[in-house]
């Protein structure tokens, strides 16, 4: 079964320090704990492709200088298939 793509962030802290954005301005846009969107900005969690689609609308910069695309492990998609 094809798993959906997921994207690490690789600049979007950078971007977020810069322009002066909060991490809890997002959060609250995208309906997401400010605990979850830490860790999506520190690089520890993945999103899906629509997920980085609306952080990067939201800050106004492409997907492509935001995230990179990351390939989830089988032992990744398992464990996150046990904590949903």
């Amino acid at each position: 079964m094809d798993e959906e793509p997921r994207y690490i962030a690789t600049n979007l802290g950078k971007l977020l320090e810069s322009e002066g954005l909060k991490q809890s301005w997002i959060a609250r846009q995208l309906g997401v704990s400010k605990s979850l969107m830490s860790k999506v900005v520190s690089g520890d969690r993945s999103v899906d492709q629509a997920s980085a689609e609306q952080i990067s609308f939201l800050v106004g910069v492409p997907l492509f200088l935001l995230f990179e695309l990351r390939q989830r492990s089988k032992h990744e998609s398992e464990l996150e298939h046990i904590s949903a």
